[in-house]
């Protein structure tokens, strides 16, 4: 059901409400994002649709702003993510570390645990050929693109 949505809409967010365990491990199999939320807390459910339409907002956004002392330099996101063989997943990532989200932040707006996030960190800093999140922006910051 979900790789259908996906194939259709590779940008789909689908939230699926249930009152039952027996649908996490066909999510899982299918390697698709989720997040666990109790149905009778209506601010968790609340919090994971914010989560999943700031998640789609982030994968459409073409464009985005890097703010380094005191001004703003607007980031074209294509060009940036061809320069440097980047896949969608990991110029997520590059688009919260240069808004100054903590591995924390990234791991919740990715539905991905940090374990995950680490394993894209360090694939983002090889093809980038950074050491760290410093000079992640500083590169980002000096293509001409």
């Amino acid at each position: 059901m979900f790789k259908e949505a996906k194939r259709i809409d590779p940008d789909a967010v689908v939230i699926l409400l249930t009152s039952g365990a027996s649908f996490l491990e066909p999510i899982r199999s299918e390697s698709c994002d989720y997040l666990e939320r109790s149905k009778d807390n209506p601010w968790e459910l609340a919090e994971a649709v914010y989560l999943a339409i700031e998640k789609r907002a982030l994968r459409l956004q073409e464009c985005f702003v890097v703010e380094t002392q005191g001004s703003k330099r607007p980031i074209h996101a294509r060009p940036l993510r061809e320069r440097f063989s980047l896949h969608e997943r990991e110029m997520d990532v590059v688009k919260l570390l240069c808004g100054g989200a903590t591995d924390k932040d990234l791991a919740e707006i990715l539905f991905i645990s940090e374990r995950t996030l680490k394993g894209y960190l360090h694939n983002i800093f090889q093809k980038m050929g950074v050491q760290n999140r410093a000079a992640l922006i500083c590169k980002v910051l000096a293509d001409p693109s």
